[in-house]
């Protein structure tokens, strides 16, 4: 049922009807909802309409200018650049995270 909802439909029932959710922290890029139909834009208009707190994450850069991301961290760790992740992670990635992203190999 929730992989089906809209972003607007998962805000209500789910964050705001089951959770009482009173703040959202997103990063600048986020899409949520059936099929992604809910970007920053329309959250930020749905979170007004409904007296939620939103704060959305601007994007963030490794000292190398790199900008960092889950995806860019799995990739570091699956192609071996832990330098890298641990730039983007602000921490060594510890052997647990290692296993479950080469194990799982999913972006």
């Amino acid at each position: 049922h929730l992989m089906h909802m809209s972003g607007e439909d998962f805000i209500i029932h789910a964050l705001l009807g089951d959770l009482s959710v009173k703040h959202i922290v997103v990063g600048f890029d986020h899409r949520f909802g059936y099929r992604a139909d809910t970007d920053t834009g329309k959250l930020a208009e749905i979170c007004k309409r409904q007296d939620i707190g939103l704060t959305i994450v601007p994007p963030v850069k490794t000292p190398g200018g790199v900008f960092v991301s889950s995806s860019a961290i799995k990739n570091a760790i699956i192609t071996g650049d832990m330098a890298l992740a641990q730039d983007m992670l602000g921490r060594a990635p510890n052997a647990h995270m290692i296993a479950r992203i080469r194990k799982s190999n999913h972006f």
